[in-house]
């Protein structure tokens, strides 16, 4: 019997083993070889991560010049300094597509991906805690190009507590501005994470930011205006003080895609469905879609960062 139950182990083993390897390949070549800009993409996040790479994904496969292969490494609330030490825990993967960076079938050493999208946690600010996130990424910047010189990296720019500068507050964050002018705060500081990686490095390809907190204020601004059909609050965005609703999280994978692929998300449905084909229980309406859809391109067709 233990002869049998081994037997099962390591047969077990290689199938998923190869069931990885042969699914990452049949997906690359079938884009490949219709001439599609397949982008082969690996991120590393968390919960306000989590609602954007099916988004992503779905977006990609509706657009005529587009497909999306994603590998995700997601763990609550992680920093980067615990996305990179999960290596010495071990991480659960869910074939095929959740792997930890390091895994060797799935992960970055699996060779074939042509972005990193990295995710910090949040609270953040100017001093040790940015400093912090300088060197984590630069573990995971090292680490990526080990496998592909040529990968696109980029810096996901996320928000805060929506309670931020009121009595309120949140009991994980700290003291500070008000939400809408925080994201215009820290965006320097998310800056400065992407101009240290490019200072030391020097990449052929630099490193760039996702203006996602630069999407949310663009949206709130418009909810603010009165342009947004069925929103009308800063709360209307979010399912509690930092996770955001369908709405927003529509509007952040539009970033994403705009932004990773340099085409405009204009024109692409409203409905969505997550990496495993189920559709999103919130999707936006058509007409709402549409308006997410320009705010999206609008933010990342003006974004600028600052030279160094």
């Amino acid at each position: 019997m233990k002869n049998i139950f081994l037997l099962t182990v390591l047969l077990t083993t290689i199938l998923l083993q190869v069931g990885c390897g042969q699914q990452m390949k049949s997906e690359f070549q079938a884009a490949d070889d219709q001439g599609i800009n397949n982008i082969r993409a690996f991120y590393i996040g968390h919960s306000l991560s989590n609602p954007i790479v099916g988004r992503v994904h779905s977006l990609a496969h509706h657009h005529e010049k587009a497909e999306f292969s994603i590998r995700y490494q997601t763990n609550p609330g992680s920093s980067l300094q615990q996305s990179w030490e999960i290596r010495n825990e071990g991480y659960a993967a869910i074939e095929p597509y959740y792997a930890g960076y390091y895994d060797t079938r799935c992960g970055l050493p699996a060779g074939g991906f042509d972005v990193l999208v990295l995710t910090e946690s949040v609270p953040r600010h100017l001093g040790e805690e940015i400093g912090r996130t300088y060197q984590y990424a630069d573990s995971l910047y090292r680490f990526a190009v080990e496998y592909n010189p040529d990968i696109q990296v980029y810096l996901y720019e996320i928000w805060h507590c929506i309670y931020s500068g009121t009595p309120t507050g949140c009991y994980y964050d700290i003291d500070a501005n008000p939400w809408r002018q925080r994201l215009d705060d820290d965006l320097p500081m998310w800056e400065s994470v992407v101009d240290t990686l490019n200072s030391r490095f020097n990449p052929a390809k630099p490193v760039k930011l996702i203006p996602g907190g630069q999407g949310m204020a663009a949206l709130y601004d418009a909810v603010m205006a009165g342009d947004l059909p069925g929103v009308s609050t800063l709360e209307d965005l979010f399912i509690d003080d930092i996770h955001i609703s369908g709405i927003s999280a529509y509007l952040v994978a539009c970033i994403h895609f705009a932004t990773i692929y340099g085409e405009s998300p204009v024109g692409l449905p409203n409905v969505l469905t997550d990496i495993w084909g189920n559709p999103y229980k919130d999707n936006p309406t058509p007409e709402q879609a549409a308006i997410l859809q320009e705010i999206a391109w609008e933010v990342v067709s003006e974004y600028t960062p600052d030279p160094l």
